[in-house]
């Protein structure tokens, strides 16, 4: 014959399972959040290649503010980079 279960019993099993779900929770979360990092990574390290691939030599540390200074300069005449990225004009 099974006996009944008490109501701490009861409460105690639920928050025991409750801590499990957020356990589980926690590291979906985690694991969503390291997948969108490394496509962040990922798709970075994609453009710079592509940048590299139509400057012709391989990219220095100077180079980061040139590109900076050239994307601003794009900007300042027109938003002709922002435009272009975004499908316009």
């Amino acid at each position: 014959m099974a006996t009944k279960k008490t109501t701490e019993e009861r409460l105690a099993e639920l928050k025991e399972r409750q801590a499990k779900l957020k356990e589980q929770e926690k590291r979906i979360k985690a694991k969503a959040t390291a997948e969108k990092r490394k496509a962040d990574t990922r798709l970075k390290i994609e453009i710079g290649g592509i940048v590299q691939k139509y400057l012709g030599r391989p990219l220095e540390a100077s180079d980061k503010e040139k590109l900076a200074a050239f994307i601003q300069g794009q900007e300042n005449r027109g938003h002709f980079f922002t435009d272009a990225m975004n499908g316009k004009k």
